[in-house]
């Protein structure tokens, strides 16, 4: 047994340096850490639970929320160092053995006045069931004296807690890290500025750094915050490691900042002192060169902490190269830089923070489990989801292309969408899919049940007004999710029987070039579907439905199943109709139901199989109360409209949409421009058209998105700096992604092409001539609604209605109108012959006078009433000039 007083560690395991910023304790550094550990069930189970501190041969301090759960004991540890190999420990050049002292606990006493909410007074003593022999590597630690202040002190913490709040496994080493012990007013200023609130009492000791350096996080909860005190300098326990939160401010920023300046105007000055023709003659003297050689290396180790930081496994100094050197410290320039902007954009207020990703990821027994924030204790975490943080669910990094399963080809070519529907049921006029020709050719197909929708009229017990009954919980309504041919049969047999249904979609679109549907989810009245479409994509039927926003829901249907959808009642465009404020099924379900909308899954990747309870809870919830909403909307229309009911048929007058597939042409690539609003030369414009093109081309044939191609802002990046070698293109992209990898070459060729051609002034002037002959050029037609002098929005032939006339007994005058009805709308216009006969330069010109020559409304306004108590008489006979020059040409 080694007899040394508390606080105190063997001479033979202290060592003379330490690699500075070092995480990993050295052996015997915190002789008075012990592992707490909790087993249950009589002994078969045991897990790690928290930190401990030895005060003397039979009692240790820990905090008391690390006390056992049910049917649980708890077991001390004492010279546990590496969880790996706890049995043989590394020392220099040799292998010692370390085997571990395990005591069980005799009694747990809790300090009486410990709060469990607050986790104030969080202290624990714990007898041992018999003493521990003092070793070299196992030493108590002294206690401190009554009202003794240890603010300003540099406390230490050890544990095998969390690296950082980013760290998600447990580390093998005990982990030692150096923190301040700061005030507690200054304390509830650092928690204040992460918007927690926090009360630093008396009986809490806070230790960390304002800037958000490393802190108790890295400790572990009940492990001790140790500092050296008193003229012997043994070490003394200040706390115990109670409750973890990252304490960021700003605070101290500013300073940081002034410091950071004026050490880089200091080595700018020393840079600069040498001027450069003097290098030749100093690099004679050998105190100079090693001078050099010593800040070449200090720079190298900071350049290759930062590469470090930023790529992992890429050094530097294992370059041979310059040219890779170089191109290395500009891409890290270049990410740096990027992420400057956006942290400035986000402070500023210019752009919102990126919601935090929460990847989630499913078991064998189909539970998931979700990667938060790891707090020190291992049966402890810090899960943001309750703090009400927007959630985005990713997929894993390797997911099935589900493309792969289906029966049918996938067209993705440049031609327009062909209807895959096979049998036409419930049909007035046989199937037939036919071209429609229109002024460019053959470009779509014509809608397989266009007779059909346009015929329809709902019946007369949809156009009344129902009862509303509010659905049960989802808890009590019975729920099937539909996987197999047998069971979807079953379906379509069940929904024969309702006169209502609920639909919505769930769609891919990110890992293939069209999108496909993922999910479709059904209820009635008395219970849930959940259908899963990727395994039944071949199988899908004709369905009578209701949906929520079918305007994207329709032609994915149609584009997918062949699925075509007659009496439609979409609440989007009652919504519209009923002039409410938001549009959204969020929005509905709030107003009529008054639930708030979870729709932290509304991003989730619905490929991934099997989906787990979440995941169908919140497609449940999509359809489960749409009905409810569906006949409180009718109702409301209702009420609203005439006696002909005219707004609800309005509803179903709205959903008459088709697919079109995204077609390419040579001028697609100008509506990214236009969105872009951006001026190109001639190269970039050229650029700009081949990459377009090729990532079309390269979408359709992988069957991926363009946005997983390569995305728009890179796109334009890319065509704007025009990078000369491969590597600007990749430092272009962050991240690069993969087609662009594989196909650096063909990208390569096509910006030397467009650098290898002559450069002309912008584009923008022949854009502008390019409109004036496209208007100049237009054909006009009256029968034409968008030509047309009348407004026929709200007109329908079909419409039977009665002219107020008819109540006048005055025949003639009848007679007179009903003349006048016969004759057709008069088609004519002063600009018939203009645009239809005058030769096309002509027609160009005049176009352009009449632009020039045009007087607009503020204008008008300003010369009449003289704008009396804002503009200056000079300044209205400026104005009135201006009219007459314009007027006289």
């Amino acid at each position: 047994m080694v007899r040394i007083g508390c606080g105190e560690r063997p001479a033979e395991l202290l060592r003379s340096s330490r690699i500075v910023g070092g995480v990993d304790a050295y052996y015997g550094e915190a002789p008075w850490q012990a592992l707490l550990k909790e087993a249950k069930f009589f002994g078969f189970w045991k897990f790690n639970k928290c930190g401990a501190v030895l005060v003397s041969h039979n009692w240790v301090i820990t905090a008391a929320h690390c006390n056992t759960g049910l049917f649980g004991s708890l077991q001390v540890v004492f010279g546990e160092y590496n969880l790996k190999n706890p049995e043989m420990i590394e020392t220099g050049s040799t292998v010692v053995e370390n085997p571990p002292v395990v005591r069980r606990a005799k009694r747990v006493i809790i300090h009486p006045k410990y709060n469990h909410m607050t986790l104030e007074n969080d202290l624990a003593l714990i007898e041992l069931d018999s003493d521990v022999e003092y070793e070299r590597h196992i030493q108590p630690i002294c206690l401190p004296e009554k009202d003794t202040d240890f603010v300003g002190s540099e406390a230490y913490v050890s544990g095998w807690g969390v690296m950082s709040y980013a760290e998600k496994n447990i580390p093998e080493v005990l982990q030692i890290v150096k923190v301040p012990i700061v005030s507690n007013e200054k304390c509830e200023q650092m928690y204040r500025k992460t918007k927690y609130h926090f009360v630093a009492r008396d009986t809490i000791v806070c230790a960390g750094y304002a800037i958000g350096g490393k802190d108790s996080c890295e400790g572990d909860s009940g492990g001790p915050l140790a500092v050296r005190y008193g003229p012997e300098g043994r070490w003394t326990l200040v706390g115990i490691v109670s409750n973890e939160h990252e304490m960021s401010s700003d605070i101290e920023m500013d300073s940081i900042c002034k410091q950071m300046q004026e050490k880089a105007l200091n080595a700018t000055k020393c840079s600069l002192a040498i001027r450069s023709w003097d290098h030749n003659y100093l690099n004679t003297s050998h105190k100079f060169n090693q001078i050099l050689k010593h800040e070449n290396n200090e720079c190298l180790e900071m350049l290759s902490s930062l590469i470090q930081n930023e790529y992992k496994g890429k050094r530097i100094e294992k370059m041979v190269v310059d040219e890779d050197k170089s191109d290395l410290i500009t891409e890290l320039n270049d990410n740096i830089f990027d992420k400057i902007g956006n942290y400035l954009d986000e402070a500023l207020g210019l752009k919102q923070k990126e919601a935090d990703l929460v990847l989630a990821t499913v078991g064998a027994d189909n539970k998931t489990s979700v990667n938060s924030c790891t707090t020190s204790s291992w049966n402890r975490h810090i899960i943001r989801a309750k703090r009400g943080v927007n959630c985005k669910l990713l997929s894993a990094k390797v997911v099935e292309r589900s493309q792969m399963r289906f029966k049918d080809k996938i067209d993705n070519s440049n031609h327009p969408f062909v209807p895959i529907i096979k049998e036409k049921a419930n049909s007035i006029r046989p199937l037939a899919i036919l071209p429609e020709k229109t002024e460019l050719g053959f470009d779509s197909y014509s809608h397989p049940y266009e007779v059909e929708i346009e015929k329809f009229e709902p019946k007369e017990h949809f156009l009344q007004i129902e009862i509303p009954e509010f659905p049960k919980p989802l808890s009590e309504t019975p729920f099937k999710y539909i996987t197999t041919i047998e069971d979807l049969i079953e379906l379509c047999k069940d929904l024969k029987t309702c006169d209502v249904i609920a639909v919505d979609l769930e769609h891919h679109s990110y890992r293939t070039f069209q999108g496909f549907t993922c999910l479709m989810q059904i209820s009635t009245k008395s219970c849930d579907y959940v259908i899963d479409t990727i395994e039944l994509r071949s199988e899908m039927n004709l369905l009578n439905e209701v949906f929520h926003g079918a305007d994207m829901d329709v032609v994915w249907l149609q584009r997918d199943f062949g699925i075509y959808i007659v009496n439609l009642f979409d609440t989007f465009h009652a919504s519209k109709l009923l002039d409410f404020s938001h549009l959204s099924l969020s929005f509905l379900l709030k107003h009529y139901c008054n639930l708030e909308a979870d729709k932290q899954f509304q991003l989730a990747d619905w490929r991934i199989r099997p989906l787990t309870p979440e995941l169908l809870k919140y497609a449940r919830e999509d359809t489960h109360y749409l009905i409810f909403i569906y006949i409180q909307m009718k109702n409301q229309l209702i009420a609203a409209g005439n006696n002909e009911k005219n707004l609800l048929k309005a509803v179903f007058e709205r959903s008459k949409n088709k697919y079109e597939k995204p077609l390419h042409n040579s001028e697609s690539y100008r509506s990214l421009l236009k969105k872009c609003k951006v001026n190109f030369n001639s190269r970039q414009m050229f650029a700009l058209k081949e990459l377009y093109d090729w990532r079309d081309r390269m979408a359709r044939n992988e069957d991926e998105s363009t946005g997983y191609v390569l995305p728009n802002h890179m796109l334009l990046h890319m065509a704007e700096v025009l990078p000369r070698e491969q590597q600007g293109i990749l430092a272009s992209c962050n991240p690069v992604p993969p087609l662009v990898k594989q196909q650096l070459n063909e990208i390569h060729l096509i910006i030397l092409k467009a650098r290898d051609r002559p450069v002309t002034k912008s584009d923008e002037k022949v854009t502008k001539q390019s409109n004036i002959d496209r208007f100049a050029n237009r054909v006009i037609d009256l029968d034409e609604q968008i030509d047309s002098k009348h407004d026929k929005f709200a007109a329908d032939s079909d419409i039977n209605t009665k002219p107020l006339i008819e109540q006048f007994e005055d025949k003639e005058f009848c007679e007179l109108q009903e003349s006048a009805n016969e004759e057709p709308l008069k088609k004519c216009s002063q600009f018939i012959d203009f645009f239809n006969n005058k030769t096309q330069p002509i027609r160009c010109k005049t176009v352009e006078n009449i632009s020039s020559s045009f007087i607009s409304q503020f204008e008008r306004y300003n010369l009449t009433i003289g704008r009396q108590n804002d503009i200056k008489p000079e300044e209205n006979g400026k104005i009135a000039d201006k009219v007459m020059k314009k007027l006289k040409k």
